[in-house]
C-alpha cells in the first residue's frame, strides 16, 4: 500500500467515526451498487472528519485512484463484488 501509515490511520479513524456508514452497507448491496461505490461513498462522507485538504494532500503526495482504493478496500474489508 502506498498510503502512509499516518494518513492510513487518520482516514481509518474517520471512517470508523462515521456512524451513517454502518447502517448503509446492506442498502447498497440491497440497490445493486457496487462495493467501489460504498467505499468512495464512505471517503466523501467522512471528508468532515478529516482535516482540511486531507484528500487533496493523498493525489499530492503522488497517490491515485488505484492507490486509495486499495486503502479503502482495508478499511472497509470490502472487495471486488458483495
Amino acid at each position: 500500500m502506498k498510503i502512509s501509515k499516518e494518513k492510513f490511520a487518520i482516514l481509518s479513524d474517520a471512517i470508523a467515526r462515521n456512524e451513517a456508514i454502518a447502517s448503509t452497507m446492506a442498502g447498497y448491496i440491497e440497490a445493486g451498487l457496487t462495493p467501489e461505490r460504498f467505499r468512495w461513498d464512505c471517503l466523501w462522507t467522512s471528508e468532515p472528519m478529516l482535516p482540511a485538504g486531507f484528500v487533496r494532500s493523498l493525489y499530492g503526495d503522488g497517490l491515485n485512484d488505484c492507490h486509495i482504493d486499495t486503502a479503502l478496500r482495508s478499511i472497509t474489508k470490502t472487495g471486488g463484488e458483495w
